[in-house]
């Protein structure tokens, strides 16, 4: 989850990517607090939205507010764009302070980022999460997407973070 209060550089209600009989496949559900990528393919109006690796090629990235994962309304999700339950994305790009942690749905930093430094950078692992390592250059996971703001503290803590991409 993001904490709306701390939104920058939003894209609202993109699709998730999906197989030919619209069924989302299961590599494609969108993790909250995860780091997505806009793909144009041919013919299409819109981009479509599929998770982010750190093995990609670089590519246009967003951090996930939303995903494609249908729950009972909490209060939380309508606060941040009315169109979670229409199995849409929001997602926060340019930049911006972030609160992310695991609501359940899947974890959204590595175990190298509990208890980092304040102003470690972080990169995006082959999983798709936070880490402190980079990857292999010329990908997406050699790039810094954020700074450590306050690390969290275990695997159920939220981590804040400033974004940069």
């Amino acid at each position: 989850m993001i904490n709306a209060a701390l939104e920058l550089g939003r894209t609202v209600g993109l699709p998730p990517k999906v197989e030919a009989t619209g069924a989302i496949l299961e590599e494609n559900h969108i993790v909250s607090g995860r780091y997505v990528k806009f793909v144009t393919e041919e013919g299409a109006a819109l981009p479509v939205v599929k998770p982010a690796k750190g093995g990609d090629d670089f590519q246009d990235i967003g951090l996930a507010a939303d995903d494609t994962k249908f729950l009972p309304f909490n209060g939380f999700y309508e606060t941040i764009d009315r169109t979670f339950k229409h199995f849409t994305v929001a997602s926060f790009i340019l930049g911006g302070q972030f609160r992310v942690w695991d609501d359940s749905r899947g974890a959204v930093f590595a175990e190298d980022v509990i208890n980092a430094q304040a102003g470690v950078p972080l990169y995006l692992n082959a999983d798709g999460v936070l880490g402190t390592e980079a990857g292999t250059e010329g990908k997406l996971g050699a790039e810094v997407l954020g700074f450590v703001v306050r690390a969290p503290k275990a695997a159920s803590d939220i981590l804040f973070f400033k974004a940069v991409k």
